[in-house]
This record gives structure tokens, C-alpha cells and sequence, in this order.
């Protein structure tokens, strides 16, 4: 059952050289009498490297969403609150500091141009959720069409 599927997998492609990798390891321990103890090993290490890999995408969703929440506060700030401060300075008429130029400088900037930040902005995401979309239906039609080669139909499950 798992030969052909190793055959299906290229060569170039890295989940060749794992599937090789696990075909061997299975062939060994049949041959040992170890079998049970390697399917053992086998499931404890994918199921902590699935542990992992949970751990690594909890870890860094916080600091993502921090990111978003400070992005979107400066944002707030350069285009409501800065250029009521750039009113009272101008009153004022004495020479600004280059860092309060600066902001100034980028408030004018965010004001002038946030139509075409935010269609940057949503194409970039529109891309980047596309292309994860798109692994994700890969992956999905692979998964069928393995099922189909091995007749692992719904209707023959029944």
C-alpha cells in the first residue's frame, strides 16, 4: 500500500526522501521483529512534531496581532492626531525640531496617499491569503486523487 504512493511522489520533491526514509525504517524493523516498537517511535514523533508546530504557530500569532494593533495606532495617530498638533505649531511660529518635522512630514504623506496604501495594503493580503488558499487545494486535490488511485472511494468505504 505504501510503495505505490512513494512512487507517485518526484523524485526532486522533499517528501520523496521522507516517504524513502519511513518505507526503509518499516522494511527494517519487519525484518528485525521490531515492528511494533518502530510504528510506536513513529507515532511519537510525528505527533510531537505536530505539537511543535502548534506551539510555533500559537507563539507567533501574539506578536502578529500586536504588529496589526500597533500598525493601525499609528495610522490613527499620523492622520487625526498629528495634524492638530501641526496647526498649534504653526501658530506658534518657531523652528521644529527634524523628528517633528519628520512626522509632520509623514502625516501629510498617510493623508495625501491612504487610497493607495490601503489597495496595497488588501492586495498584498488578497496574495498571500490566495496563495495559501491555493497550497491548501492543492494538497486537498492530491489527497483525492491518491484516494481514487487506490479505489479508497466513498462508496466503496460504505
Amino acid at each position: 500500500f505504501v510503495e505505490p504512493l512513494l512512487y507517485s511522489v518526484k523524485p526532486d520533491h522533499p517528501a520523496y526522501y521522507q516517504a524513502r526514509r519511513l518505507i526503509n525504517m518499516l522494511k527494517t524493523s519487519e525484518l528485525t521483529g521490531n515492528l511494533t516498537e518502530t510504528l510506536d517511535d513513529m507515532a511519537a514523533y510525528y505527533k510531537t512534531a505536530d505539537s511543535n508546530r502548534k506551539q510555533i504557530i500559537s507563539a507567533l500569532t501574539y506578536p502578529s496581532v500586536v504588529l496589526i494593533i500597533s500598525v493601525a495606532v499609528l495610522a490613527f495617530l499620523l492622520i487625526f492626531i498629528v495634524p492638530k498638533f501641526e496647526g498649534i505649531f504653526s501658530q506658534l511660529g518657531s523652528e521644529l525640531p527634524g523628528i517633528t518635522v519628520f512626522l509632520i512630514n509623514a502625516s501629510n504623506f498617510l493623508q495625501n496617499h491612504i487610497i493607495e496604501l490601503l489597495i496595497i495594503l488588501i492586495d498584498f493580503s488578497a496574495f498571500f491569503i490566495g496563495l495559501a488558499l491555493g497550497l491548501a487545494v492543492k494538497k486537498r486535490r492530491k489527497y483525492i486523487k491518491r484516494r481514487k488511485m487506490f479505489g479508497l472511494t466513498s462508496s466503496n468505504l460504505e
